[in-house]
């Protein structure tokens, strides 16, 4: 079975040997990190809602607003938003329509000494995917990963926006960043 893993700031990592070290206060402008507390992973083959794979998410990852909450068991519980890149780009770009993804979390940082077997490892970053969004631009319009060769010109409160060709003029998105509003979109 393949995975990939999600990387979250001070949440997961790439190792599943995972120590005990714990976030030490560091004065007088911030913290140090003493090492891993949490593991989590999603399967390769696992797929959104539309029936696609889930995809990587490097390109941005945020945190839901007022979902992240600490349960009394000393847990942490909320949902991240993941916003995949338009993937595998090396022979030419696809047409692929961009999207994000909300996966809820639940975090169990370990602080023990004791390296945890895989098994163990993966339940200190429990991720379960809850839903796709599709991005559109007006009128419903998908947009694409395919590389921008051309441009649309600007019409009315639009600037000159980029396109694949003017026989395909879908809005070319590689989306590498994400800023969720206060309603969490």
């Amino acid at each position: 079975m393949r995975y990939f893993t999600v990387s979250l700031p001070f949440f997961l990592a790439l190792s599943v040997n995972v120590e005990a070290v714990p976030i030490e206060p560091r004065a007088p402008n911030g913290f140090v990190n003493k090492g891993l507390v949490a593991f989590g992973l999603i399967p390769a083959r696992a797929k959104d809602s539309t029936g696609d794979t889930l995809g990587g998410f490097g390109s941005a990852i945020a945190i839901k607003r007022g979902t992240f909450k600490k349960t009394k068991e000393g847990t942490f519980v909320g949902s991240i938003i993941a916003q995949p890149d338009r993937g595998y780009n090396v022979e030419g770009t696809v047409d692929w329509q961009t999207r994000q993804h909300e996966i809820d979390f639940v975090l169990t940082p370990y602080t023990g000494s004791t390296p945890l077997s895989f098994s163990d490892a993966k339940k200190t970053l429990e991720l379960t995917y809850k839903k796709t969004l599709l991005y559109t631009e007006r009128q419903n319009k998908k947009p694409t990963g395919l590389d921008a060769l051309d441009y649309r010109p600007a019409t009315g409160s639009d600037p000159e926006l980029p396109i694949p060709s003017k026989t395909k003029d879908n809005l070319s998105l590689d989306a590498e960043g994400l800023v969720l509003n206060n309603d969490g979109r």
